[in-house]
């Protein structure tokens, strides 16, 4: 999976998806749409044309549709697009040298630009791919994912980027490697969670005729979203997209721009009547998604803030010195294995700081 996503973040935007109707074709005759070039098929001589059933959903896979969401789009956390190294063009389009990827992760991952509505349950990539999240908070929490990752994805690359520069012969230093090498390891396990990530969605192709009905260009833009911290980016400042209308939250991502629907507009309402406990600081509330991701990182930042004072605090009556202190008969040598310092503390005092230091 790291290789694929080596590899796709370089061919992106060649994706292509499968044609609706493929479950009821014969091999021969199966479809996929690419941006710009629709009804292409896969290489005779290519592994998935041979083994078509690998790219179609089976029956279990399919999860039963609720509430106002009657599209007539299977339902399932299993839809796959393909990533194509070229396209062959003969007296019909072929894609060559193909590989499988999960559809909303990739998309959400690599899309140029992503444009959602105000719960996050409609998500349009690139203006070509919609995806619908009816179930609550799902298309949130997938997207703040992507969105987190993305930010560490460019910020590792950066460094690597900024130490070759800085040495010709790629040569890093040892708090440059330690540092990358700790970024590089939790990226690629974050992203295998991400990648296996189990959220039911739709995943549709959007035409000329749905652009023009699909963006609420004339809506009022939400003051709270622009006025508040960005809980998706710390360090960018919201504003306005004049264009579609909406937010840019992120360099890519347009929030409250896609036009609500009946089921979105219930799952709105539902969201902000059903009571939110905060797991951090056991609070309730009644709010909407976004301000549920904007409350639980300044928890966080809270959290942390006082995990530090109180390791501070801790820290205050412990002796850092490489030698025992005059008179202390009962303490001994300790090196913590978290914190790397070597102290002369009593049993008691060893034990307190195993568990206050981790």
């Amino acid at each position: 999976m790291t290789l694929k996503l080596i590899l796709i973040s370089g061919l992106y935007p060649q994706v292509a998806i499968p044609d609706e109707f493929n479950y009821c074709k014969s091999p021969s005759q199966q479809f996929y749409h690419t941006e710009h070039k629709p009804f292409a098929s896969l290489h005779p001589m290519g592994f998935f044309a041979n083994n078509p059933a690998m790219l179609q959903l089976n029956e279990p896979d399919i999860i039963e549709k609720c509430g106002l969401y009657k599209s007539k789009l299977p339902l399932s956390s299993r839809h796959q697009l393909l990533c194509y190294l070229s396209l062959l063009e003969t007296t019909k389009p072929y894609l060559m040298n193909t590989m499988r990827l999960p559809a909303a992760q990739t998309l959400l991952l690599f899309a140029h630009a992503i444009d959602t509505n105000a719960t996050f349950s409609r998500i349009i990539c690139d203006s070509w791919l919609c995806l619908d999240f009816p179930l609550h908070e799902s298309g949130q929490s997938l997207i703040f994912k992507a969105s987190n990752l993305r930010r560490q994805w460019n910020k590792l690359l950066a460094m690597r980027l900024q130490a070759m520069k800085d040495n010709v012969e790629n040569a890093l230093n040892k708090s440059q490697t330690s540092s990358s090498k700790k970024l590089e390891q939790e990226l690629w396990h974050n992203l295998a969670a991400y990648m296996n990530s189990e959220i039911p969605y739709t995943l549709k192709r959007l035409l000329s005729a749905d652009l023009k009905t699909l963006y609420d260009t004339f809506s009022t833009p939400d003051r709270d979203v622009l006025e508040s911290p960005n809980p998706f980016a710390e360090d960018f400042q919201c504003v306005e997209n004049l264009e579609k209308g909406g937010i840019f939250i992120t360099e890519n991502i347009c929030f409250g721009c896609v036009k609500e629907t009946d089921w979105s507009i219930e799952m709105a309402n539902e969201i902000v009547s059903n009571p939110w406990e905060c797991e951090i600081c056991k609070n309730v509330f009644n709010i909407t998604g976004m301000q549920r991701l904007r409350h639980t990182k300044e928890c966080k930042v809270i959290e942390q803030q006082s995990v530090g004072e109180s390791r501070e605090s801790q820290g205050e009556n412990i002796s850092n010195d490489t030698e025992p202190p005059s008179g202390s008969s009962n303490t001994k040598k300790f090196v913590c294995d978290v914190c790397n310092k070597t102290m002369y503390l009593k049993s008691i005092d060893i034990l307190k700081h195993k568990k206050n230091c981790k």
